[in-house]
């Protein structure tokens, strides 16, 4: 190995000038002798670089060096390459092959990454076995972020208790300001789900002690939901009887909330909303008679072209109602089956969330939205002309159900997610 090539190359990696060092690094790997610490480093470069094909070819190679002692950590970072490819059966064999390095001492980081990518391939049990297996290892100095993704499997597993008991456990080690009040923040729903109020409102109390947290919308209403069962369950356990469908209905709409499942009945008839009833197949069943309409008419002049304008204008008018009551092509129900259809494929979601979203955000919710969907239901939705709310039913080919609540907002004439969260509130219905 030339070692004043190496050095150069060191020089420039650790003064952060990695295209340099890339190259540098290239050279001193091309000259027939086994290098794995120079595509190692290659390879690092090569991903800060974002050329991250490049940096995985570079990984393979430093592999292939059987002298090199770092394979555990060139594995770990060959898995995180093929998850940014989206190769995430490649990605698993990767960090396997990392645990299988005796001498790889940050073996948590393989057993996180092993995780996200049993969880991309559907495998959710295995995704928890592994986050269990990181956040039990000593070496792991942040336990709780292993913890939290544990008890995210088991919300998907439909095992609240379970969540509950991760959550709390997770409580007990060290963590900034940022995942602890997320960690309450999940805790305060989980309890929700299992209709244990009081310690639910609790949680979400300790979510917002810090002044840099504040609760996600979908956590704020389960938090004010949490409140109102508990003072409903205080009134009642001072009282006989029980309260009419009726004061619920009356006491659910003053909290700003009717489960979409017991608000039905309440909501006017067809007949008598009229037009404000219309789809998006009415309007192309509109659009064709008025058409066909038209071809009958042989009149010219004037005529014809007024039954034309008059035909268009109505026509736009109707599409400007229909945009105004939130509808849009695709639908709200279009692209939260297409959404679910996707992630069950293990592709990338990403074109259906708003543009600009943070991608941290993005991430965090890409680990709650179920792979193991057999059936996808929307069960509320709350139009609005730019932004939409629906809840959704989502059924799993193991059993049991998840629900999930989906912000939406206006993209051109159709939609795309704003942000989707876990409903626990409705774990409970």
């Amino acid at each position: 190995m030339n070692i004043e090539k190496f050095d150069q190359a060191n020089r420039a990696y650790r003064a952060k000038d990695y295209a340099t060092a890339s190259i540098l690094f290239n050279q001193v790997a091309q000259n027939g002798e086994p290098c794995g610490e120079a595509h190692h480093l290659r390879g690092n470069s090569l991903m800060r670089l974002g050329r991250v094909r490049e940096a995985a070819e570079a990984y393979v190679e430093a592999l292939e060096d059987s002298s090199y002692s770092k394979k555990g950590s060139v594995a770990t970072n060959l898995g995180k390459a093929f998850m940014r490819l989206e190769d995430f059966q490649g990605a698993k064999e990767a960090f396997e092959q990392a645990l299988e390095d005796p001498a790889y001492k940050s073996k948590y980081k393989a057993l996180n990454g092993l995780g996200d990518a049993e969880l991309k391939l559907n495998n959710v049990k295995s995704a928890g076995v592994a986050y269990r297996s990181a956040a039990l290892d000593g070496h792991n100095p942040n336990p709780s972020q292993s913890l939290l993704d544990l008890g995210q499997c088991f919300v998907l597993l439909d095992r609240p208790g379970d969540a509950i008991e991760s959550f709390r456990t997770a409580l007990d080690f060290d963590m900034d300001d940022f995942i602890r009040s997320q960690v309450f923040e999940k805790l305060g729903q989980a309890y929700l789900g299992t209709k244990r109020y009081d310690e639910s409102v609790n949680a979400f109390e300790q979510a917002q002690d810090t002044s840099s947290w504040t609760l996600s919308t979908q956590a704020q209403l389960d938090y004010e939901q949490a409140k109102s069962n508990l003072k409903d369950k205080r009134r009642r356990s001072q009282h006989t009887g029980s309260i009419g469908n009726t004061s619920e209905f009356l006491a659910a709409a003053n909290r700003g909330y009717v489960s979409p499942e017991d608000s039905s009945a309440y909501m006017p008839s067809p007949e008598e909303s009229g037009f404000f009833d219309i789809t998006e197949s009415d309007l192309v069943k509109l659009s064709k008679y008025q058409a066909k309409q038209e071809k009958k008419q042989k009149k010219t002049g004037l005529k014809i072209l007024g039954a034309f304008v008059i035909a268009i204008i109505f026509i736009a008018l109707a599409l400007g109602f229909l945009y105004y009551k939130g509808y849009g092509y695709p639908s709200q129900s279009s692209l939260i089956e297409n959404l679910f259809t996707t992630q069950a494929k293990s592709e990338n979601i990403n074109e259906y969330w708003l543009e600009g979203t943070d991608p941290a955000l993005i991430k965090l919710r890409d680990k709650e939205i179920t792979s193991k969907a057999s059936n996808v239901e929307l069960v509320g939705l709350d139009r609005g002309t730019n932004q939409s709310v629906a809840r959704v039913k989502v059924t799993l080919e193991e059993g049991g159900v998840v629900h999930y609540v989906a912000q939406l907002e206006r993209d051109g004439i159709g939609w795309k997610i704003k942000d989707i969260y876990l409903d626990f509130a409705s774990e409970q219905k």
